[in-house]
């Protein structure tokens, strides 16, 4: 089954294209010049075994090609293997091209490059292996690359299409000799479906098989509930026209037939039929009724009925085998509740709004929102029927005890009865604000403040998170600018002082961007995310005051913590997990926390991969439970201005694409720039409050 959404698909039947239109194929992108290249991030050596060497068999290293002291194909490793078509589905006559790079040393000897273009690389496509032929590339000494051509013929299939093994590249019957001129010389490549290789890659789906009607899922996989409409697109092996009533397709719905109408595609090869989801439906995988399910008088050009009949549910080539769709009735869908703009209806500070968080204060519920751009703080009245009402503004005026320098970080807590809210100030040098929050007049005042020096770790300070311990109020900053964490008392007076503070190049502390507090068997913990070093690093709390580091994490190819922003650390079945939102992997991992501090990675998910669709550039994580006590997140990604929900599973770890919502539809007016998420309750009811850093505002967000 693919490992990510077929997103090609949506484009393509929706345009409707006919029988064997171009947009169902893709050709190889030409070679671009040698001043465009680079080395991709992860070369394929970094994500494979340790290398082979097994001269007297003719073989080399993993990504090389016949070395020898005295004899080389090509002078340095591949690097890289990838499609140059886009995902999706290819039928007989389509192209998929493919295209290999080889790093700074390139192809070497000019023999060498001439025996290129008799290169092939096979593919695994069912009974019968295809071949892929040189089409191009750039064979200088400098940089290179080879582009292939593979064409698909009838009798192919494959749900995942990539080469059939290893040593998949070679030379046909113009092999390299080994220096004694006996044995032909193979380049190793990653093992098919290991990281590396096409299929971790992409997503290609062959098919070369009858019958004639194909369903594909225009959808994306993931959880659907009720009022959300899945799209599935029936695809004709020629253009087709139906006559008298709308054809429709059954689906088995956890064992109810349901009809999903026709909509659109009527004299084109793609017929789109759509299903809103009802409540009480429910399926963990969701399938057409039976191969005959496709109803309707459909003919061709010239008028012959067009066989409808599907693959059989279940067996390959059926809507469960190629997509990973869910019905959940049930399942917490995004509502759009109040907004608010900076400019607009009062509100007068939420230029560049990054974080915020929530408190009750007086029986009220305030939000507190750092507003970057502004250098100050938004208090916000969110009433129960959801909308948002300005309160009061803090800015930033040393004269006055406020240093509130591009603030970037907001805890809100009560202590003795009242509200307050640390905030971390990262203008100026760096700096951790205490604000008190009054809840019967809806203002703020300035409690107390604590700049940053030489001795403290409060450098561009991004982050500030408030926590109990001992019976007295503390917070844990992150100093981005200072690679560091500095733990601050809160005293009952509402003053802070500095105590233990924690720094080293040797820890994943390199940009230490945000942190979260969790209680790990008898002492306070907190994990923090380091920005720069692409980690997270797991601090114990003492008692005393003092930091200390316990374990780290650092990403790979086979994890998501590349460029990590925010984090949110929960219990799951009585274990600690934490889940971390990644801006430069587009996604967000999640980890567990074992109770001797080991951070174990369980898994991730990234945009445009089964089924979730607002993961560019994620920067926020919230994390809550609905009333049957499943765990959910919900992401907020700046790239996508959007958010995405998630469903924590437990018994495997994995993350369960939800619902999402982007800027401007159904009702979203500030998403744009989503940089954090907050999740609180208010009657009833789960709510999360989003910051929205480019729309300049934020999104109150209803979970039914």
């Amino acid at each position: 089954r693919p490992a990510r959404t077929l997103a090609a698909l949506a484009a393509v039947a929706l345009a409707a294209a006919a029988a064997h239109a171009a947009p169902w194929a893709g050709e190889p992108v030409a070679a671009p010049p040698p001043a465009a290249w680079s080395q991709p991030p992860h070369p394929i050596q970094a994500l494979l075994p340790a290398a082979h060497a097994d001269h007297s068999l003719g073989r080399s290293s993993f990504g090389k090609c016949g070395h020898y002291p005295d004899h080389e194909l090509w002078t340095s490793n591949i690097t890289s293997i990838r499609f140059t078509s886009p995902d999706g589905v290819y039928f007989p006559g389509d192209i998929i091209g493919i295209r290999i790079d080889t790093g700074a040393t390139g192809f070497g000897q000019s023999s060498t490059q001439a025996r290129i273009p008799h290169t092939l690389l096979t593919l695994e496509t069912g009974d019968i292996d295809r071949l892929a032929t040189y089409g191009g590339g750039n064979h200088s000494a400098s940089y290179g690359n080879v582009l292939y051509n593979y064409t698909v013929q009838p009798g192919d299939f494959s749900l995942d299409l990539d080469y059939n093994e290893t040593l998949a590249l070679h030379f046909g019957q113009y092999q390299i000799t080994d220096p004694g001129g006996s044995l032909g010389l193979g380049c190793y490549l990653p093992p098919p479906g290991t990281p590396g290789s096409l299929s971790a890659g992409g997503d290609i789906i062959v098919f070369g098989l009858q019958p004639d009607a194909l369903a594909l899922a225009v959808t994306q996989n993931g959880v659907y509930g009720t009022d959300r409409e899945i799209t599935i697109a029936v695809r004709f092996a020629e253009a087709a026209v139906y006559s008298g009533n709308a054809p429709s397709l059954a689906l088995n719905v956890g064992g109810a037939q349901r009809a999903a109408a026709y909509k659109s595609g009527n004299g084109t090869a793609t017929f789109l039929f759509a299903y809103v989801v009802q409540p009480g439906d429910s399926t963990g995988d969701l399938d057409y009724y039976g191969a005959d399910s496709l109803t309707g008088a459909i003919a061709n050009g010239t008028g012959e009925p067009i066989n409808r009949t599907l693959y059989a549910p279940g067996t390959p080539g059926s809507l469960s085998s190629l997509f990973d769709i869910a019905i959940d009735s049930a399942a917490p869908p995004l509502i759009a509740a109040g907004s608010a703009a900076d400019g607009a209806d009062g509100f007068g500070a939420l230029d560049g709004a990054v974080h915020a968080d929530t408190v009750v204060a007086d029986g009220r519920t305030y939000a507190v929102v750092a507003a970057s751009g502004e250098d100050a703080v938004q208090l916000i009245r969110v009433h129960g029927n959801g909308t948002l009402e300005e309160a009061d503004e803090a800015r930033h005026d040393p004269s006055s005890g406020l240093l509130l320098s591009t603030p970037y970080g907001v805890d809100a807590f009560r202590m003795g009865g009242d509200a307050y809210a640390v905030v971390a100030a990262r203008g100026g040098g760096g700096a951790v604000q205490l604000l008190r929050i009054h809840g019967g007049s809806g203002t703020l005042s300035a409690a107390s403040s604590l700049a940053d020096s030489g001795s403290l770790n409060l450098g561009g300070a991004t982050r500030a998170a408030a926590f109990e311990m001992n019976g007295a109020m503390h917070a844990l900053v992150a100093g981005h600018d200072d690679d560091g964490v500095q733990l601050v008392n809160i005293t009952s007076s509402g003053a802070l002082v500095a105590a233990g503070s924690l720094a080293s190049s040797a820890l994943e502390l390199d940009g230490a961007f945000d942190v979260a507090v969790f209680d790990l068997g008898s002492e306070k913990h907190a994990l923090v995310t380091g920005h720069g070093d692409d980690g997270v690093q797991l601090v114990r709390i003492r008692g005393d005051g003092t930091l200390s580091a316990v374990s780290s994490l650092e990403d790979n190819s086979a994890l998501a913590l590349s460029g990590p922003r925010r984090a949110a650390a929960f219990d799951l079945g009585g274990t600690m997990h934490a889940l971390v939102a990644s801006e430069a992997d587009d996604g967000v991992q999640l980890l567990r926390i074992d109770g001797d501090g080991t951070l174990v990675a369980l898994g991730n998910a990234t945009d445009g991969a089964r089924g979730f669709a607002e993961l560019g550039g994620a920067s926020g994580v919230a994390v809550f439970a609905d009333a049957a006590g499943e765990v959910h997140a919900l992401a907020a990604s700046r790239s996508d201005d959007g958010i995405q929900l998630a469903r924590v599973r437990g018994s495997d770890g994995a993350l369960v694409a939800g619902g999402w919502a982007a800027d401007g539809a159904r009702g979203f007016a500030e998403l744009g720039g989503a940089a954090a998420a907050a999740a609180f309750s208010m009657g009833g009811h789960q709510y999360a409050l989003v910051s929205a850093a480019d729309g300049n505002g934020v999104q109150l967000v209803r979970m039914s």
